[in-house]
C-alpha cells in the first residue's frame, strides 16, 4: 500500500530529515531511483522564534537582553549563551524568570480554586495548599488525581496542622496542566460531594 501511495502522490513529506533519509535509503529506496525529487524533507513544527515568544516570554527577554535580537529568528545564536553557564549574574536572572513563572501559575490556580469554593491558604509560593477537611476524601481526592495524571501531595494531620492537597508548580508546568487540575478537581469535589463555599464566600486562610 504504502508504494501504490507514493505512486499516486506528487510529494512524499519526510518531516524530518532523519525519517527522510531513511525513505530515501530503505523503505522506497528503488522508488526513490527512479523518482529523486518526490522525497521531500518539510519540518511542520512550530517556528522556533514564535515557540519562544508564546512558550515563555521572560526567558524571551533574558535572552535579548543578552545575545541580542538575532535570537529571534535565529536559534543557532544560543550558541552565545554558553559562555555564560557559570556566569553567576545570568544565572541569577534566569533563575529568577523561572521562580516568576512559577508564582504567576501558582496564582491562578489558587485563584481559581477559591473562587469555586475550595478552602485555599494564602501564600507567596509556587506550592498551593488546599484544605480538605475529611483525611478519607483527602487521599481519595489524590489518588483519584494521580489517575487522571496529576501528581499532588497529601498531608493528613499530624504532619500539618490541616489536612492539605499541595499542588507544587514546576517551571515545566503551563497554564494548561493549571486549568486541567482546575477542571478535574472541581470534577472531583462534585463526585465525592465535597462541600464547597460559596465563590462569594470561598474561603482565603491565613497560614
Amino acid at each position: 500500500m504504502s508504494h501504490l501511495a507514493f505512486l499516486g502522490s506528487h510529494r512524499v513529506n519526510g518531516v524530518s530529515a532523519l525519517h527522510t533519509g531513511l525513505m530515501r535509503e530503505t523503505v522506497f529506496r528503488d522508488l526513490h531511483n527512479l523518482f529523486p525529487d518526490r522525497i521531500v524533507n518539510v519540518t511542520n513544527g512550530i517556528a522556533f522564534r514564535r515557540w519562544l515568544h508564546e512558550a515563555n516570554p521572560r526567558l524571551t527577554r533574558l535572552l535579548v537582553d543578552t545575545v541580542g535580537p538575532r535570537i529571534l529568528d535565529d536559534e543557532n545564536a544560543l550558541e552565545k549563551i554558553r559562555p555564560l553557564a557559570n556566569d553567576r549574574a545570568f544565572q541569577k536572572r534566569f533563575a529568577a524568570g523561572r521562580y516568576a513563572n512559577k508564582l504567576a501559575l501558582s496564582d491562578l490556580i489558587r485563584r481559581e480554586l477559591a473562587t469555586l469554593g475550595f478552602s485555599v491558604i494564602d501564600g507567596n509560593s509556587p506550592v498551593v495548599a488546599v484544605v480538605i477537611p475529611d483525611e478519607i476524601m483527602l487521599f481519595q481526592m489524590a489518588r483519584e488525581l494521580l489517575e487522571e495524571g496529576i501528581y499532588v501531595n497529601g498531608v493528613a494531620r499530624p504532619a500539618a496542622t490541616q489536612n492539605l492537597i499541595r499542588i507544587s508548580c514546576t517551571a515545566a508546568h503551563t497554564e494548561a496542566h493549571a486549568w486541567r487540575l482546575i477542571e478535574v478537581m472541581e470534577r472531583l469535589a462534585k463526585r465525592l460531594n465535597l462541600e464547597l463555599e460559596k465563590p462569594a464566600k470561598a474561603a482565603r486562610l491565613a497560614l
